[in-house]
């Protein structure tokens, strides 16, 4: 677009993309087979679409990073993203789409996927994450499937009943927060032998990230409790 940059700068192995589109056919949109550790810097919005091949390859390791967006799409056939040694993505929000969403060659050779603080959703109609043999996050997690987790022993992401998902979603972990205070109402009651009274129980705030809580009787001899 307008104002965009798709530029390569060899000395600090950089490649910039800002308001970038690449459509191709029977070839990859971007492919890194000898840069090691080349890094592309994701502004705006940007999107990487192929038919019948892979649609970006890092057959050498790669970052992804920035503060933008970018949308892969592969075939039926292909994988948007296919990881031959170390991917990390890092910061930007990454959709990526096809056969296989995100996957390596066979789960054996050392793929490596490591999301850092990033929003990634990743779909295929086989599996969404797969053929890796390491796949960590940091600052942020597995969201959907519910359940969902990395099987290291079928190199995948998995649902919680251990198939291969096909759609995984990771987002950044919510900030933890802290109860405020705890209300039992009423908070005194009288009761005769073999009375039951009901409490009522609230946790402030009410976005608390743990309102668990346990009933205890400190004198069981006189009067019990359960939650």
């Amino acid at each position: 677009a307008e104002g965009g940059v798709f530029q390569y700068d060899p000395t600090t192995k950089t490649l910039t993309m800002k308001e970038v589109t690449v459509t191709v056919e029977n070839k990859n949109a971007i492919k890194n087979s000898g840069v090691e550790g080349l890094k592309i810097d994701v502004t705006g919005t940007n999107s990487l679409e192929t038919t019948n091949w892979n649609t970006l390859d890092c057959s050498a390791s790669t970052e992804l990073k920035g503060n933008g967006s970018l949308t892969i799409a592969a075939g039926s056939n292909s994988i948007a993203v296919y990881v031959k040694d170390m991917l990390t993505i890092s910061d930007i929000t990454l959709v990526a789409s096809g056969r296989l969403g995100i996957a390596g060659e066979n789960g054996i050779d050392g793929e490596t996927l490591i999301l850092k603080n990033a929003k990634v959703t990743a779909t295929g109609t086989e599996a969404g994450i797969a053929n890796l043999a390491s796949f960590t996050t940091e600052n942020c997690k597995i969201i959907s499937p519910e359940g969902g987790h990395f099987d290291e022993t079928k190199y995948a992401v998995v649902d919680a009943e251990g198939n291969e998902a096909k759609e995984v979603k990771i987002g950044q972990e919510a900030e933890s927060v802290t109860v405020t205070g705890v209300t039992v109402t009423p908070t005194t009651v009288e009761l005769k032998v073999s009375e039951t009274k009901q409490l009522s129980i609230t946790v402030e705030p009410a976005t608390a990230t743990n309102k668990n809580y346990t009933c205890e009787s400190d004198k069981e001899s006189v009067a019990t409790v359960d939650n």
